[in-house]
């Protein structure tokens, strides 16, 4: 059963991937279940080869027309002057750019391309009207679950998954810590896809630096910080480590 939907699933979608014109947007709704347990919302921007994810701080304008629910415990946090950072993969020359921020400044960084192991099963459910079909898989330390549908071409999806045979249109991790919930799907042309990635925001650097290096560089900071602090007399600080709580646990070049 599994092998003869496997088959469908990529008959449709190599049926469908011919038309290179189709574009999406996708408004997700994010949950947030950590220590500071929030609601954000975020948009994904699509095409066969790129995909542009914006997580928006700011509430959508149509919130008040959705009816979904955070859970329990979740706050929906709002607010229009605060960072909203963009992400780029693009399929096509194998590579993720992201824009992050340290203290005040923005930096490009690039991050490495990884091909996602799919373990897409014979499980289905209907999810924003469309007929989706479920997929796992393991990325960074976590195990995560998305419901794609062969019935739009895209092989994209919220935040850094992608590389299935049609849209990801809901995902979460198995400890349900991270959630993303479709809010409206649309389709049309997307003007942010010809936009030059590395014009949508300010940053100190040009040419992007790699996401390890971003990593190393951002802790030193930390603990340049932490020295200065501690250097006065009159100020001490504790410093107390505390386990990696986001989306990404554990990287490659950890291992």
């Amino acid at each position: 059963m599994k092998l003869s939907l496997l088959l469908i699933i990529f008959s449709i979608f190599n049926c469908f991937s011919q038309k290179s014109n189709v574009e999406v947007q996708v408004e997700y709704q994010l949950f947030y279940n950590t220590n500071l347990p929030i609601t954000l919302f975020a948009t994904l921007s699509a095409n066969s080869n790129i995909a542009i994810y914006q997580e928006k701080y700011s509430t959508s304008q149509d919130w008040e027309e959705h009816t979904i629910k955070a859970p329990e415990g979740v706050k929906r946090f709002g607010g229009t002057d605060i960072y909203d950072p963009y992400l780029k993969i693009d399929s096509k020359i194998k590579e993720i750019l992201f824009f992050d921020k340290v203290s005040s400044t923005n930096f490009l960084v690039k991050d490495s391309y990884q091909d996602f192991i799919w373990n897409i099963t014979s499980e289905t459910k209907d999810v924003a009207g469309y007929s989706c079909i479920k997929a796992t898989t393991t990325y960074r330390g976590r195990a995560w679950i998305a419901w794609f549908t062969p019935q739009i071409p895209i092989s994209f999806g919220p935040w850094k998954l992608f590389g299935l045979p049609g849209l990801i249109i809901e995902a979460y991790d198995e400890d349900n810590k991270y959630t993303f919930k479709p809010v409206k799907i649309k389709f049309g042309k997307e003007d942010i896809l010809k936009k030059d990635f590395t014009e949508l925001m300010e940053t100190q650097n040009k040419k992007p630096i790699t996401y390890q290096k971003f990593l190393k560089d951002t802790d030193e900071l930390r603990e340049n910080l932490y020295k200065r602090v501690n250097d006065n007399p009159d100020i001490t600080i504790t410093r107390i480590p505390f386990p990696r709580e986001g989306m990404e646990l554990k990287f490659e070049w950890e291992e």
